[in-house]
């Protein structure tokens, strides 16, 4: 049985004509991307979600006077 050389493909290195970003570039796109995770989470927060103080007794073993409580506004049935 004869063996039959394998033949490797040429590796092709990849030209790459761009300089390394900036710092400038990189602040730039960490506070865009802080921005765009700050506008999702007051989205949420102002038609999702919503948070409460509870000053009341009503519900004296589960909540007590002054707790914060983190309700659904999308709960509503018409």
């Amino acid at each position: 049985m004869l063996l039959k050389k394998k033949h490797k493909k040429p590796v092709t290195q990849v030209n790459r004509d761009k300089s390394p970003p900036s710092v400038w570039g990189d602040i730039l796109y960490l506070v865009s991307k802080l921005l765009m995770v700050g506008f999702v989470l007051a989205t949420l927060y102002f038609f999702v979600f919503g948070l409460l103080r509870y000053n009341d007794d009503g519900m004296k073993p589960a909540l007590k006077d002054g707790d914060l409580v983190v309700y659904y506004r999308l709960d509503k049935r018409y």
